[in-house]
């Protein structure tokens, strides 16, 4: 009869415990869930900007260069991305940054 009744006592104990624990795995769960939504949503409005900023500099002509002295040239934002990013490629770097340079041949 003692022994039945400290089983019965372990296993309330131990059924209170794992609805704590899962009550608490599940809060996290929907906290993961929002804190994904957020990144989503976050890239969803990156690649729209990334999208609007090919579309732009896809606007650029020759026209829009000719007869411009450089820091006219940079008052454009659209213009001036475009030398950022080609000074970049050509392994240009903003200060602080560290450029590694691939020497493996292939």
């Amino acid at each position: 009869m003692r022994k039945s009744i400290l089983l019965s006592i372990l296993i309330v104990a131990f059924c209170g415990y794992m609805v704590f624990s899962l009550s608490g795995l599940f809060g996290e769960l929907s906290a993961k869930k929002d804190e994904k939504a957020g990144y989503d949503a976050l890239n969803r409005e990156t690649e729209n900007r990334i999208d609007e900023k090919e579309n732009s500099v896809g606007n650029i002509t020759a026209e829009d260069f000719e007869g411009k002295d450089v820091e006219e040239l940079l008052e454009n934002e659209d213009i001036k991305d475009l030398f950022e990013q080609e000074l970049y490629d050509q392994g240009y770097g903003y200060p602080g940054d560290v450029v590694f340079e691939d020497i493996s041949g292939s």
